[in-house]
């Protein structure tokens, strides 16, 4: 993919935190339509989550078919622009979250990958390889496991995957942006019991940039990057 495309499909996956979805892509609340997951609704039509296992999803669509997109930690029904301010607003969801990525990181296959292998299967209807699936940090290694179903993913900031899900399930298929030095990307690096997503295509920013800023700010550094 080329930078507009990243920029692109950031946007996208900044949509689970900020509910603003960018021009040209459009609610598809109809894909939900018949499923019977446990799914809860948000409030907003296109979107379900699983509060247990801290799942949020979106089905989306834009001229080149479906997508679905997984949101990180702090996503959920509070969108707002401000991290913090979100994540007290999806406090429960929020602790969920952190219960997940807790579990990853010790190398276990938490339930909320595997919940969202099971959303992308019944979604797709058999019809999967039209499926892009997004999603930044813990919604990247949502789009990464549901993509072991068929798809291709879009993960921006990824921790990867536990090596027990690729055991399991195998590894989907898709591209990986991250900017550089981003604290949750470098989990994979450190601990063995993760796998890397790749390729990864490296974003640079300024050296002064705040740690937390490279990953909650993706979006708005990977458009700067894609105008340079």
């Amino acid at each position: 993919m080329n930078p507009s495309e990243y920029a692109y499909y950031a946007a996208i996956a900044d949509s689970s935190y900020t509910g603003h979805l960018p021009a040209g892509v459009w609610a598809a609340s109809h894909r939900w339509h018949g499923l019977s997951l446990g799914l809860q609704e948000t409030g907003v039509a296109h979107e379900r989550l699983a509060s247990d296992a801290g799942l949020t999803v979106q089905a989306l669509e834009d001229d080149s078919g479906p997508l679905l997109v997984f949101g990180g930690t702090t996503s959920g029904p509070g969108k707002q622009r401000d991290t913090w301010d979100r994540g007290l607003t999806n406090w429960p969801m929020h602790l969920a979250q952190w219960v997940t990525n807790i579990q990853m990181s010790v190398g276990r296959i938490p339930d909320n990958l595997e919940l969202a292998h099971q959303v992308f299967k019944a979604i797709s209807r058999g019809d999967s390889e039209k499926w892009r699936l997004v999603g930044h940090s813990k919604g990247a290694s949502e789009a990464m496991a549901a993509s072991s179903a068929g798809g291709t993913y879009i993960a921006f900031a990824s921790p990867g995957l536990p090596q027990a899900w690729i055991e399991q399930h195998g590894a989907g298929s898709g591209v990986h942006c991250s900017v550089e030095e981003d604290p949750v990307t470098s989990l994979c690096q450190q601990i063995p019991w993760l796998a890397q997503p790749e390729p990864t295509q490296w974003v640079s920013v300024p050296n002064d940039t705040p740690v937390l800023s490279r990953h909650n700010d993706f979006a708005h550094w990977i458009n700067r990057w894609s105008k340079a």
